[in-house]
């Protein structure tokens, strides 16, 4: 229904592409970075979700207070679902190359007369000084003293706790020794 907001675990999202969102929908992956495989159940889903956001004049965001990593195929395929990928970069061979990687081209017949062509990445060069600044381009990042100016550092307590319990002594000793 349009103006409704559904929030949602990646649990949930389905497993076949159905999930059809309302024209002009907003649709925001908390957690982003856990759709950083390009082959999984999960990214698959949220990538099906959001190109028909997109289609349908919609937007997509992505939340994280994870740092995301250096690996180019995690970070294309984050870009990728976001649909920034070509703001970002331009090209697929464009942001290979700027990550260290080498694109190998595989080409076979797949019957009746057509080829198939396949592109594998291989991720072993050097990252180029200044391979970030096309992710810097659609991203915001903002640290936790940006965000939080009276945010207090994390305490820590050791609280002592006198645990009861009923079983047998051999069990005891072996409960014992798990926490010591």
């Amino acid at each position: 229904v349009q103006g409704e907001i559904i929030i949602s675990t990646y649990g949930c999202l389905p497993k076949q592409p159905g999930l059809h969102p309302e024209w002009n929908t907003v649709v925001i992956f908390d957690e982003i970075h856990l759709l950083k495989g390009s082959d999984t159940q999960r990214s698959n889903a949220a990538r099906a979700i959001s190109r028909v956001a997109m289609f349908s004049e919609g937007k997509v965001w992505g939340l994280t207070g994870t740092p995301l990593l250096n690996r180019g195929e995690e970070l294309w395929n984050i870009l990728e679902i976001l649909g920034l990928e070509k703001k970002a970069y331009g090209s697929k061979r464009n942001f290979v190359e700027q990550f260290g990687g080498r694109t190998e081209i595989q080409e076979f017949w797949a019957g009746h007369g057509r080829k198939r062509v396949i592109y594998k990445y291989t991720w072993d060069m050097p990252i180029l000084k200044g391979a970030h600044e096309g992710f810097k381009s659609v991203a915001l990042r903002r640290l936790k003293s940006d965000v939080f100016a009276e945010i207090h550092p994390k305490n820590k307590d050791d609280v002592k706790l006198t645990i009861k319990y009923r079983g047998s002594k051999d069990a005891l000793k072996e409960f014992k020794a798990v926490l010591h």
